[in-house]
């Protein structure tokens, strides 16, 4: 008996790749304005969403691969490589979703805090190379250290832990969650 041995292709499509990425940054906007909803302050933290979304979303509207499917409507005289504009979005998503946790509480009570810890896997489920998420990590990493630092040295706790912070935070915990494990399927 004669054993037949199928290989598969297990490289993503660019186009597939890119369309993750802009199925990421949809879901990261909805869950961050479902999550307005427990936030008192929420005038500042909307106005930083609305740019967040539109930059971000622009960033991955004008990358080479999402404009090759779109050229004959859209024509571009040029585009970000895939490479540069998933670095772009990446970045992007650092450093807004860190202004937004240094406004919505800092690392220990920010409901955002748990959106951030997503980004490295998912860079992994979109193939990007291991420096990227090296990076990607670190300066995580240098964020939550550096905003748990601030906070231990100040006199008073500034955001009382709340019943509806804890509602919250359960919910952007469980989305990105869900949202990581989506992308990791998809992307399979």
């Amino acid at each position: 008996m004669k054993l037949n041995i199928i290989l598969l292709n297990t490289a993503i499509s660019p186009q597939t790749i890119i369309a993750s990425a802009i199925l990421i940054q949809v879901c990261y906007v909805i869950i961050s304005v479902i999550g307005l909803r427990f936030i008192y302050n929420r005038s500042r933290i909307s106005q930083i969403l609305l740019w967040y979304s539109v930059v971000s979303t622009l960033l991955l509207l004008l990358s080479n691969p999402f404009l090759l499917l779109t050229k004959p409507l859209i024509s571009i005289g040029w585009s970000f490589s895939q490479n540069t504009s998933l670095l772009l979005v990446f970045l992007t998503n650092i450093v807004f979703l860190t202004i937004i946790i240094q406004f919505t509480g800092r690392v220990l009570h920010s409901i955002y805090t748990h959106t951030l810890t997503v980004l490295p896997a998912l860079a992994i489920f979109l193939q990007e190379p291991v420096w990227k998420i090296t990076l990607y990590t670190f300066l995580i990493a240098l964020f939550y250290s550096t905003s748990s630092y601030t906070y231990f040295f100040t006199e008073t706790d500034p955001w009382p832990n709340e019943e509806r912070n804890r509602r919250g935070f359960i919910f952007i915990s469980t989305s990105s969650l869900l949202l990581s494990a989506l992308i990791g399927i998809l992307t399979k």
